[in-house]
């Protein structure tokens, strides 16, 4: 069946699709891309809640080194779920590295001119 006025044309038979027809399957790969997406987010989020509680675990653990040596960093470490996997001492600067839920963190400190732990980087008073 053909309709339409002034000269214009437009088959309306049977065979062809309905004009929205396309909006459906369009609207599923977007729903199905936006929860691929959603769930990829979801696991770097997780991944970075891992590295920083490693990050945290390892500054605390250098801090204990500072003050208790080795064995109180061991423990330190262990009490928060963490293995000490290095403790290097130079100077009086201690580094140390932990392995915590499968992520390895580094962490630096040295004693603090007030009997307190200070990074690094920053002056000692």
């Amino acid at each position: 069946m053909v309709s339409g006025g002034s000269g214009s044309r437009r088959w309306t038979g049977p065979g062809r699709p309905e004009r929205g027809s396309v909006g459906l399957p369009v609207l599923a790969c977007v729903t199905v891309v936006a929860l691929a997406g959603a769930a990829g987010l979801g696991r770097l989020a997780g991944a970075s809640r891992a590295a920083a509680r490693s990050q945290a675990v390892a500054d605390l653990t250098a801090s204990a080194a500072v003050v208790a040596e080795r064995a109180g960093a061991q423990r330190v470490a262990a009490a928060n779920g963490a293995t000490l996997r290095t403790l290097d001492v130079v100077g009086g600067d201690v580094t140390v590295e932990v392995v915590s839920g499968g992520s390895v963190a580094r962490a630096s400190a040295r004693p603090g001119g007030s009997g307190g732990v200070v990074p690094p980087s920053a002056p000692a008073r």
